[in-house]
């Protein structure tokens, strides 16, 4: 079994997603391909270009891009694609509140935390949208023994 994790925002131009695969905008071969040319040459700008204007950002657009390789390459294979929404710090384990990054909604928090800002402009009907990490060392499960 292969769990891919991926994020919710990985066809974040549609309204409404789907436990489907959908097709991405730029197949993963295209970014393949382009990973292997010089900066310089002109083909890489031009698609650089391109890409940018068809994708949210490069982080989207390599999920999007993953969950498609997964779709074609690994048809023989039991996989689970993940897609949570913004993962924050753990809820429990190794220790309340650990994070090993201050990435979104937690580096503002911690900005806050600090003193260092102050204010926030917040709509109060507006559900945050996160999913706590959950860390467990391997090998490190209990088990019932009778």
């Amino acid at each position: 079994m292969f769990t891919y994790v991926s994020t919710a925002f990985s066809n974040s131009y549609r309204k409404n997603i789907e436990e489907i695969i959908y097709k991405a905008h730029t197949h993963y071969s295209e970014l393949l391909k382009i990973s292997k040319l010089d900066v310089d040459d002109p083909k890489y700008q031009e698609t650089r270009e391109r890409l940018s204007h068809e994708n949210m950002n490069t982080y989207t657009l390599t999920k999007a891009a993953a969950e498609q390789l997964l779709c074609e390459e690994a048809q023989f294979f039991p996989v689970c694609i993940f897609r949570p929404s913004i993962v924050i710090s753990t809820w429990k384990e190794p220790i309340p509140g650990w994070i090993d990054n201050l990435y979104g909604p937690t580096g503002l928090v911690t900005g806050a935390q600090a003193g260092v800002v102050r204010t926030f402009l917040v709509d109060p009907d507006v559900k945050a949208d996160i999913v706590p990490a959950s860390r467990k060392e391997p090998g490190n499960h209990k088990r019932n023994r009778t």
